[in-house]
């Protein structure tokens, strides 16, 4: 496979794609049934292509980022539903493929396609018997989480909250704790994945010092050729029994 796959897949039109976002939703598609019909919730969208790729599997999905990065992650939705409504290969899908082939290695993908219709054209919901998604604004913490529209809306907790390569910057680590303790119930299971970095080892720090979830390590994954020196580390975790309404 030459050198394997660095941690992300750049686009010709110079979007990229997170190689971690390949590998859990490949491990995800092994089970699909838990998937279909779940209420779920990723923190850090970034472009939308793993939310895209639950959709498909049957979830109904809640996409979040920042304000300032909420447009960006709605244009790339309006693509990825332009193109499934066109019979079109999906992002995800076509980037398992490639990485599947016996000629895998490619670091460079197609231009994303294209969409006609402008961000204020349609709603940013889409449904389908295959699933559902939907964007909105949310920073983590209590205070970013009174000023979106989450907190507006009695969605209660979720069935799956999705933790895609979010440990990077330690100062943000306790307000995301926050977040999953408002929206995880006692049968929530949080998949995380990452790319080892600098401090990311230290949520799980916190995560252990809050004393109330249960962390799993998740082995034997494809990891899809990935660079050797570039460590991915996933993990399930829940609350613990009666630790649901933990003080948030």
């Amino acid at each position: 496979m030459g050198k394997g796959l660095s941690d992300f897949i750049q686009f010709e039109d110079e979007t990229i794609l997170w190689t971690a976002s390949l590998i859990l939703l490949k491990q995800l598609s092994r089970s699909p049934k838990q998937l279909a019909g779940k209420r779920v919730l990723e923190l850090g969208s970034g472009l939308g292509h793993l939310g895209c790729g639950l959709k498909a599997l049957g979830a109904q999905v809640t996409c979040t980022e920042r304000p300032q990065e909420l447009g960006a992650l709605q244009a790339s939705l309006l693509k990825q539903l332009e193109a499934e409504s066109s019979n079109k290969l999906g992002v995800l899908a076509t980037a398992l493929a490639l990485f599947d082939s016996p000629q895998s290695g490619q670091q460079q993908l197609p231009t994303q396609p294209a969409t006609v219709m402008s961000a204020d054209s349609i709603d940013h919901t889409a449904s389908s018997t295959q699933g559902s998604i939907c964007s909105c604004p949310l920073e983590w913490g209590e205070a970013g989480h009174d000023r979106s529209t989450l907190s507006t809306q009695a969605l209660g907790t979720f069935d799956i909250i999705i933790c895609s390569e979010l440990y990077y910057i330690e100062r943000l680590f306790p307000d995301l704790l926050w977040t999953l303790r408002r929206f995880a119930g006692p049968d929530t299971i949080v998949h995380s994945i990452f790319i080892d970095r600098p401090f990311s080892f230290n949520f799980f720090a916190l995560l252990s010092d809050e004393g109330c979830w249960d962390v799993e390590v998740v082995e034997g994954f494809d990891d899809l050729g990935l660079e050797a020196e570039l460590q991915v580390h996933m993990h399930q975790f829940r609350l613990q029994p009666k630790s649901e309404n933990v003080s948030i």
